[in-house]
């Protein structure tokens, strides 16, 4: 009771309110583990990294070691498309390159440049650790002349990404991204796969990141209203 009480007094200020049918329930009716003091520690450690850190993930790298080491990436139709910690560090260092290099050539332009992304967090029924994630940018000269769009034009790129925790650590076991839109039209869940997995393997191998212009161009439908 004890562990229980200290998580629910903790997370009470970390968590998004919980839907009127989970109200009262304490941590062990909603985590198989919930009463363990080694995942309560863990889970504790889990939402204050994922407020901390994922609003600055497109700019710092994460601590990964909240993650269990043989972590599982979901894509949006549950398919697995990481497996292991060293996968998904490459994807994201991958992501940050790209970034960086959207911002730098005048691509885009962050509305927040200290933290790209916005997060809320959510506590599921069965344990689940829910993020709604945004980030809002607008299109640059550089991207406005090359695809013949407006400078200036907004540009939110949301979805929800889900959390599963380890029962016994506390630790983030899987990882399912369950929506990525771009200005509200879902991205096509093939080519959210693709773009993850060259993000992991163009770090230890000969294949490279995406130019600036090849990315406009394979975004140019979302952009422009145009995608199905």
């Amino acid at each position: 009771q004890g562990v229980s009480g200290a998580l629910l007094s903790v997370t009470e200020g970390l968590l998004s309110p919980l839907p009127t049918s989970q109200r009262g329930k304490a941590p062990g009716e909603l985590f198989e583990g919930g009463t363990s003091p080694a995942f309560a520690y863990g889970f504790v450690s889990v939402l204050r990294a994922v407020l901390e850190q994922v609003p600055r993930l497109l700019l710092a790298e994460p601590d990964l070691t909240l993650c269990e080491e043989g972590l599982l990436v979901r894509g949006v139709l549950r398919e697995r498309v990481l497996r292991d910690r060293r996968a998904v560090q490459a994807t994201l260092q991958s992501a940050r390159q790209v970034y960086a290099a959207l911002v730098r050539e005048g691509a885009v332009s962050p509305m927040d440049a200290a933290e790209p992304t916005r997060v809320a967090v959510q506590l599921e029924r069965d344990g689940g650790v829910l993020l709604s994630c945004a980030s809002r940018f607008a299109v640059g000269q550089a991207a406005a002349a090359r695809l013949g769009l407006r400078a200036g034009l907004p540009v939110v790129v949301s979805g929800d990404v889900r959390l599963e925790l380890s029962p016994r650590t506390g630790l983030i076991q899987e990882v399912w991204v369950k929506s990525v839109e771009i200005n509200g039209r879902p991205l096509l869940p093939k080519l959210l796969s693709q773009w993850v997995q060259r993000g992991a393997q163009a770090q230890d191998s000969a294949i490279s990141i995406p130019s600036v212009g090849s990315i406009l161009a394979s975004l140019l439908p979302w952009l422009t209203g145009s995608a199905v």
